[in-house]
């Protein structure tokens, strides 16, 4: 899976994207994206990342996580919303930087080649089981004109059944369940690979970087192993 992404100081950078012109990554966990910290802090933080990927973004976009299924759109040209709440955003404006924080649940990172529109989606346990994914998709179709053949779809770092123990419950709502003795463990990404593949998106477009959050080497704050209120800052800007 090492194709699919290139590892820089700051974050990994997603390849399928890169030439599409749109800068798309996950920052490592030297950099804490925490929603407590100052703003003033964040903005260094964002400046020296950004400066690394030499884009300069007009307008950082940043939501209020809810673990919920809903999508902020913002339209070029419309006025920049302080911190939203919703768990996914959909973009068509260029030079601007929509933003999600993660520490074990999963990014999934959208992108039309023909129109030109980007999404970026916050989908824990909870909003993979509201379908956020196929709601930002149709919300693209609908508000954007996407057709599905168009999109490249990108699971990033997260969490997986290496490492996500769950209770015995969640196998009555998730399909990708393994029990090894007596304990389940949900493979959440497979989820949302396999919801993502139900909108239509074709198979060789929809990319799973394959890496966890929790046990890889890569250095990801994981809130299920460490218990931490630090977060990994997940970016998409279109150029």
């Amino acid at each position: 899976m090492d194709n699919l992404f290139i590892k820089n100081k700051r974050s990994l950078l997603f390849s399928p994207f890169l030439k599409e012109n749109v800068a798309a990554g996950m920052t490592y966990a030297r950099l804490d994206f925490s929603f407590e910290r100052d703003n003033n802090v964040l903005k260094r933080l964002y400046g020296e990342l950004f400066r690394e990927l030499y884009v300069n973004p007009k307008r950082i976009i940043s939501l209020k996580q809810t673990h919920s299924d809903s999508i902020f759109i913002f339209k070029n040209g419309a006025s920049v919303i302080d911190t939203p709440e919703a768990d996914a955003i959909i973009t068509d404006s260029k030079n601007t930087a929509i933003l999600i924080r993660v520490a074990d649940c999963v990014p999934v990172f959208i992108y039309d080649k023909a129109k030109k529109t980007s999404a970026l989606v916050h989908s824990g346990w909870r909003g993979t089981q509201k379908l956020i994914v196929v709601k930002v998709v149709k919300s693209m179709n609908d508000l954007f004109g996407s057709c599905t053949q168009d999109l490249i779809a990108l699971v990033g770092p997260c969490i997986r059944d290496c490492c996500y123990e769950v209770s015995n419950d969640f196998k009555d709502n998730f399909k990708n369940i393994s029990k090894i003795g007596n304990k389940y463990f949900l493979d959440l990404p497979q989820e949302v690979m396999m919801q993502l593949s139900c909108t239509g998106i074709a198979k060789e477009n929809i990319f799973d970087c394959g890496v966890c959050s929790s046990c890889s080497s890569y250095g990801f704050y994981s809130y299920r192993r460490q218990k931490t209120a630090r977060r990994n800052l997940c970016f998409m800007v279109m150029k």
